[in-house]
């Protein structure tokens, strides 16, 4: 005869501020992403004939600031229903997710910094 291993009740609360959380990282993620823009205004300080820049760094910067913070927040999305799903704990992934998204951003701008010095 087999019993059927109990679940775990559902935790309520966990849930809604995971979804609240979720919720709120987006547009902050999105911001970031935007904001990724002025990553290449690093470049405004390189003039030709006195200094030259590697502008290829630069624009690796840039993708690094805006495309790492979309990678970050679908990571956090993914990793947030896996855990709902296992009925564990996942409120803590979407502030782990912003500060992890605000160091991949401030990494693609000294990145792209990188490529402005002389």
């Amino acid at each position: 005869m087999k019993t059927s291993a109990a679940r775990k009740p559902i935790n309520r609360e966990d849930r809604g501020l995971t979804i609240v959380g979720l919720v709120l990282l987006a547009p902050a993620l999105g911001a970031l992403a935007w904001y990724a823009v002025v990553v290449l205004f690093v470049g405004d300080r390189c003039n030709p004939p006195v200094t030259e820049c590697n502008r290829e760094i630069i624009l690796a910067g840039h993708y690094i600031a805006r495309f790492g913070t979309i990678a970050v927040g679908i990571v956090a999305l993914v990793t947030s229903i896996a855990l709902l799903r296992a009925r564990r704990r996942a409120a803590w992934v979407p502030p782990l997710a912003l500060g992890l998204a605000l160091c991949v951003f401030m990494g693609g701008g000294e990145f792209a910094k990188l490529g402005a010095q002389p």
